[in-house]
């Protein structure tokens, strides 16, 4: 786990994907602030996982 008494920002891990006409799906959370970008509230590595496995289980 990270360090507690580390202060960056964390959005809440509460992912929605939305599947598009295309089969892409769209990744909107709550973010903190309108204007940082999502590479860099989220790490891709974790975004490319939680991906990953929706599209596993959509895959089924």
């Amino acid at each position: 786990m990270s360090d507690p008494t580390d202060q960056t920002v964390t959005p809440p891990m509460q992912l929605q994907y939305v599947a598009t006409d295309g089969g892409a799906y769209v990744i909107a959370f709550p973010a903190p602030k309108a204007d940082v970008p999502v590479a860099e509230v989220v790490p891709v590595e974790v975004v490319a996982v939680e991906v990953t496995a929706v599209l596993a289980a959509a895959a089924d």
